[in-house]
C-alpha cells in the first residue's frame, strides 16, 4: 500500500539521514519514478524534504524536524501496540518495556489512556504456534548473531 509505504519511507529518512532515490527504490522494490512520486507526496504532507545532487547526494528530512505525535491515528497506534504485546514471548521483558515506552511517547498525551486501554483488550499467545520452544531459549543468541553479522547454520 501506499501510505504504509509513505510512512516507512519517513522512518527510514529520520533513522538514516540521507538516502538516495536509487537506494529507497531497491528498499522498497518500486521504480525510482515511483520514488519521486512519494517524496512529492511526503512533502505535500508538509514534512520538509531536503534532496541534494551528486554521488553522496540524495534524500533527507531537515534535521530541525521533529515527528508529529498525530501522524498516526488511534487505530494506528492501537494496532502496532497490539502487535508488540503480542511479542512479550519473544522479547525480552526488558526490552519490551523499553520498546513499549518509545511506541507510547508517541501517543497524544489526551490519548494515551483509551490506546493502552483498546491495545490490551486483545493478546495473542505465539508460544504454541512456535513449535519448537527451543527458539525462545535460543532468541537472545540469534539476536546477537544478526547484530554482530556472524554466519548462522541451522542443522
Amino acid at each position: 500500500m501506499k501510505i504504509d509505504r509513505l510512512l516507512s519511507i519517513v522512518m527510514v529518512l529520520l533513522e538514516r539521514k540521507t538516502m538516495s532515490a536509487k537506494a529507497l527504490a531497491e528498499m522498497f522494490e518500486v521504480s525510482l519514478r515511483t520514488i519521486y512520486r512519494d517524496m512529492d507526496s511526503i512533502s505535500q504532507a508538509g514534512i520538509p524534504l531536503v534532496s541534494s545532487p551528486g554521488i553522496n547526494g540524495g534524500f533527507q528530512i531537515m534535521q530541525e524536524y521533529k515527528l508529529d505525535k498525530k501522524l498516526f491515528t488511534t487505530d494506528d497506534m492501537t494496532a502496532i501496540l497490539m502487535g508488540l504485546g503480542s511479542l512479550t514471548s519473544m522479547l525480552g521483558k526488558e526490552e519490551w518495556v523499553h520498546t513499549r515506552a518509545k511506541v507510547t511517547s508517541l501517543l497524544p498525551n489526551e490519548q494515551v489512556r483509551e490506546i493502552e486501554l483498546r491495545s490490551s483488550q486483545i493478546t495473542i499467545d505465539l508460544k504454541p504456534w512456535m513449535g519448537n520452544h527451543k527458539v525462545t531459549t535460543a532468541l537472545p543468541l540469534l539476536k546477537k548473531a544478526l547484530q554482530e553479522r556472524v554466519l548462522l547454520s541451522f542443522m
